[in-house]
């Protein structure tokens, strides 16, 4: 015969691990579904349009802030900006973002990951977030505008 402290000792070795379960995936819906700060802080700076413009592609892999970002990343360039968008992972769709082409800045860093090397890579900045992505995807930025050239002091008299 099977003791009530056998039954409840089974009932816990099953609902433990469950339980355990349920709460990490619940955790990882809520971090991955909303991403990272610094994903959440440009795309509030910087928000992009509600639907997804039909010239976005998703990025094979990307770098995003350090983070080596796997077939989630949807990106295009678009006549007012950057478009990025994280494609939705577990949860709710994180915001994307349309950067303005002024606020981009390119840079020389590209991942160091040996098995990356033989790929061309376009490194760029974000409000000092670094990006990079494949060059196929995104060749060159823009050039953005020269700023505007400093203004002369006034002169006092003709010159004699």
């Amino acid at each position: 015969m099977v003791s009530i402290f056998a039954i409840m000792i089974g009932f816990f070795a099953i609902l433990i691990p469950v339980a355990m379960t349920a709460t990490l995936v619940y955790v990882l819906a809520r971090r991955l579904g909303q991403g990272s700060s610094r994903w959440r802080a440009l795309a509030a700076r910087y928000p992009g349009p509600q639907l997804r413009p039909p010239s976005a592609r998703r990025l094979n892999r990307a770098f995003f802030d350090g983070a080596r970002y796997e077939n989630v990343l949807m990106i295009a360039p678009l006549a007012e900006g950057l478009y990025l968008e994280r494609v939705p992972l577990l949860g709710s769709r994180p915001p994307a973002m349309l950067v303005p082409w002024q606020v981009i800045r390119q840079t020389d860093a590209v991942p160091t990951f040996p098995i990356l090397l033989a790929d061309q890579w376009l490194a760029f900045d974000i409000d000092s977030v670094p990006i990079c992505v494949p060059a196929s995807y995104l060749p060159a930025l823009p050039a953005s505008p020269a700023p505007p050239a400093p203004a002369l002091p006034p002169t006092h008299g003709a010159p004699g």
